[in-house]
């Protein structure tokens, strides 16, 4: 997990839905991958593997439908700024939506871990 902190800067018009979020601990994001050029590769080699994997099998940003999807730890809000920790994606990367995350309705215990 990266310790790298970064801020969403929610258009003004919506601040007012930010309301309350500050008592969750972490946050859904959903953004588009805007700098990847289709049409992308249905399998490559994922990051610290040998062995080339489907697209749906792993985290590569480059999908047939450019959409990525973090959990990002919320460290304050201030105004129309969402202070976050664990940032995995690149400056002015386009936010569609974000979310709460919920523990009771999100975590999942598993022992099945995949390698992607």
């Amino acid at each position: 997990m990266s310790n790298t902190n970064g801020t969403i800067e929610i258009f003004s018009e919506y601040k007012a839905g930010l309301k309350e979020l500050s008592g969750f601990s972490h946050l859904y994001c959903l953004y588009f991958f805007d700098m990847v050029k289709l049409p992308v590769p249905l399998q490559s080699k994922p990051f610290l593997d040998n062995e080339s994997r489907g697209v749906f099998a792993i985290r590569t940003p480059f999908r047939p439908n450019p959409l990525g999807l973090s959990i990002l730890e919320i460290l304050k809000i201030e105004e129309n700024k969402i202070h976050v920790q664990n940032v995995d994606l690149l400056d002015k990367t386009p936010i569609l939506d974000i979310k709460p995350y919920v523990n009771e309705f999100d975590g999942i215990n598993t022992n099945k871990i995949g390698s992607g």
